[in-house]
């Protein structure tokens, strides 16, 4: 992503982007923007609580379900990660990010950290988080096949130990998993032992066994886990019990939630699950912002400019120019920037549609043959082939069989 900051100010520059300090001035701005724009999807209002924003594009939403559904493959799947940011403007801005697998970085050869759908809102109440996760699950299941085949069941979010963030993810997405950053568990954790006046060497012990190579989060199965845990506990009720009930009921269950669904998904690879990417996009946003707070319409149109930017990216790769390259799985939507330069605005439209569509499922792996009425109101699994017996190599008007 860090490719994008020059671009986005130089876009900002040539639009002259102009606002208020006055928020009501700066909503009223964004609620005409609701119609005019197509990244400003909903501006709310409730009694005795900030106004609300969530922003998205309709390729965020398509790469949302893309590779973060529950049928995406395992090898190209993306866990969404959630994290506020601070210090933007005068709302908060709460991103989600994805890694968008149909690209790669020419540097590292790792798919990008894209963004997903935005939230501003000025309070961190669980009821504000669920306006924003109510309205994402409603996009994301308003097509008939989402709703069927329950595309978002599956979904793995992720995100730190923010506690009404993730009750309201789990209230809009009930069947999900959700994975706790470790990094801010042990941050957390250190910063309890500390307050509580455990002494630097109990403190890092206790850590390491929570936390290390061979820690209680890094257990393989249920029998290492319960192992783990015994020891870790055995060791705090000797050395310093009055954290005992913490470590219990608010580091333990999270620890064994993120192992459960490591154990259950192998696509999250065996390693401690961090909410870096959403760290790495934090940073983003205020490398661009040159580090100092903007107008509300400001910042709108700066988040604007981001995504537009990663998804121009995404569409030079398809013709082997700028920082990334299409993935092995999408090498089929190359095109040679000779052809490229021939086709017309319309025809370019469609290639990339049908890029940014691609599921990467491969074309007729493990795909059962199926046959459709005239009429096309009917497709049964099967073929139209005579129902030969196993072995039988004559053709079937010839061929007797005495059983």
């Amino acid at each position: 992503m860090q490719n994008i900051s020059a671009a986005v100010t130089s876009n900002l520059i040539n639009e002259k982007i102009r606002g208020t300090n006055n928020l009501a001035d700066e909503m009223n701005t964004l609620c005409s923007l609701v119609v005019e724009n197509d990244f400003v999807k909903n501006v709310s209002f409730t009694a005795d609580h900030a106004p609300c924003v969530v922003l998205f594009t309709k390729e965020q939403l398509s790469d949302v379900k893309r590779f973060c559904g529950a049928n995406a493959p395992d090898k190209m799947r993306s866990v969404l990660c959630v994290d506020r940011t601070f210090n933007l403007s005068s709302l908060f801005v709460t991103i989600t990010v994805f890694k968008n697998q149909s690209v790669l970085r020419n540097t590292t050869m790792q798919p990008p950290i894209f963004l997903g759908p935005l939230f501003l809102h000025g309070d961190g109440q669980f009821m504000t988080y669920l306006t924003f996760f109510n309205f994402l699950r409603g996009m994301l299941d308003t097509d008939l096949y989402s709703s069927e085949v329950k595309l978002m069941d599956g979904i793995v979010t992720g995100s730190d130990e923010e506690a009404a963030l993730v009750k309201a993810m789990r209230v809009a997405f009930p069947n999900s998993k959700h994975l706790f950053c470790i990094l801010h568990c042990q941050d957390n954790v250190r910063d309890h032992l500390t307050k509580v006046g455990v002494e630097l060497r109990i403190r890092e012990h206790i850590l390491n066994l929570l936390f290390g190579s061979n820690g209680v989060s890094t257990s393989a199965n249920e029998s290492e886990f319960e192992n783990r845990q015994a020891s870790t506990l055995q060791y705090v009720r000797q050395y310093c019990s009055a954290v005992e009930d913490y470590i219990c009921m608010q580091i333990l269950p999270k620890l064994l939630s993120n192992c459960q669904t490591l154990w259950t998904a192998p696509w999250l690879g065996p390693q401690r699950w961090t909410n870096n990417s959403c760290e790495s996009a934090n940073n983003l946003l205020k490398l661009t912002s040159d580090w100092k707070p903007a107008r509300l319409t400001e910042l709108v149109a700066h988040l604007h400019n981001i995504v537009k930017t990663q998804y121009k990216n995404v569409q030079r790769a398809m013709i082997g120019q700028g920082d990334f390259q299409l993935a092995p799985t999408f090498l089929q939507h190359k095109v040679s920037f000779c052809r490229w330069q021939g086709l017309s605005d319309d025809q370019r439209a469609v290639l990339t549609n049908a890029f940014l569509n691609d599921s990467g499922h491969i074309k007729g792996h493990n795909r059962k043959p199926t046959v459709t009425s005239s009429d096309g109101s009917l497709t049964v699994v099967g073929t139209n082939k005579v129902a030969r017996k196993p072995g039988q190599q004559k053709r079937p008007r010839t061929e007797r069989t005495v059983s």
